[in-house]
């Protein structure tokens, strides 16, 4: 919860809303935009850093795993560009730690919960290794700031509603 409010102050600030938010949220948030001045990105000798999410139903109607999945999937396409929709961007530099971190996610319910690992080689923008500040320490996380666009360079379905999508960043 703590790491969701200080998502929100990111988003309200991005998007010029007001903050509804406690006082220590707000803090946090700044002291988070500080490192990003201060720091030179310290994730240059990683060639892939990984994220993995829970693909949510942001549908009007009701779907199963697989209908939600496959609906998902439709989404990307190799060589089109998307936009990840969070401030605050989360990674890993271990695979299978960014996916044991989306299972300890509340929304995760089990082996066909539908989930999107996105591989990212090619970065443009500051990213900073934070592990050592991580609540999860063998997460290996590593953060970034501000709205990132990227560029779909492949697409791996696998059973199990698990989907990989390699991506590079692009300005």
């Amino acid at each position: 919860k703590f790491y969701r409010n200080i998502k929100e102050v990111a988003q309200n600030k991005y998007l010029n809303k007001e903050h509804l938010l406690c006082d220590e949220s707000i803090k946090w948030f700044e002291s988070l935009e500080n490192m990003f001045l201060i720091y030179e990105d310290n994730t240059n000798n990683y060639k892939q850093i990984f994220r993995a999410d829970i693909i949510e139903n942001k549908c009007d109607k009701e779907l199963n795993d697989k209908e939600l999945f496959d609906s998902f999937c439709e989404k990307f396409k190799i060589n089109k560009s998307f936009q990840m929709d969070e401030i605050i961007c989360s990674f890993s530099l271990l695979k299978h730690e960014a996916l044991k971190t989306a299972k300890l996610n509340d929304k995760y319910k089990g082996q066909t919960t539908p989930i999107v690992m996105y591989i990212l080689e090619n970065r443009v923008t500051k990213y900073l290794y934070i592990a050592p500040f991580s609540c999860i320490e063998e997460e290996e996380e590593v953060l970034t700031l501000g709205l990132k666009n990227f560029k779909i360079i492949d697409i791996k379905k696998f059973d199990n509603n698990y989907i990989e999508i390699y991506i590079d960043e692009i300005i």
